[in-house]
C-alpha cells in the first residue's frame, strides 16, 4: 500500500508490529484482500491528509487483534450501523469492499468491529483465531 497510487504525500502509514511472528488460521490471499480494502478505505477517508496506523497484537482468548485506525473524517452512528451492508459506501466506492471483508472475516471464524466519531477518525478491529507456528490450529482449538 505504501507504494500504491492510493496514498498521497500528505498521508502516512505507521505499523506497530510485534518483534516475534504471530500466526493466524487464515487464507493469505483473502487476508491480503481484507487488509488492502481496510487500508484503502482509511486512506480515502483522509483526503486532506492524515495517519493510518496498523497494529497487530495477541489478545487473550487465543486470538490475534489487527487494527486499522485512521485520522480521517469519521462516520456517524448510522453510517457505522450500515457499513458492512452491500452497496453502502462512505467513501464513494461501490460499497461492496466492506461487505466482502465482513464475509471473509466471518468465514475465518473471526470478528470485525468499528469505532468511529465524526471528525475524529475510525478504528476497525479484526480478531482472528491464532494458529500454531507450524500453521496448525492451536491445541486448545483443535477439538
Amino acid at each position: 500500500m505504501r507504494h500504491s497510487p492510493e496514498i498521497s504525500a500528505n498521508q502516512s502509514i505507521v505499523e506497530e508490529l510485534p518483534t516475534e511472528p504471530l500466526f493466524a488460521e487464515a487464507d493469505e490471499g483473502q487476508m491480503k484482500q481484507v487488509f488492502w480494502n481496510l487500508a484503502r478505505n482509511a486512506l480515502q477517508a483522509m483526503p486532506e491528509g492524515g495517519t493510518l496506523r496498523a497494529t497487530l497484537e495477541p489478545n487473550s482468548n487465543n486470538r490475534l487483534r489487527i487494527a486499522f485506525a485512521d485520522t480521517g473524517r469519521g462516520m456517524s452512528p448510522d453510517q457505522v450501523e450500515h457499513l458492512f451492508e452491500p452497496f453502502s459506501s462512505t467513501t464513494g466506492g461501490t460499497g461492496l469492499g466492506l461487505s466482502i471483508v465482513y464475509q471473509i472475516i466471518r468465514d475465518h471464524g473471526g470478528t470485525i468491529n468499528v469505532r468511529s466519531r465524526v471528525g475524529q477518525g475510525t478504528t476497525i478491529t479484526v480478531e482472528l483465531p491464532v494458529a500454531a507456528k507450524n500453521g496448525d490450529l492451536a491445541p486448545e482449538q483443535s477439538n
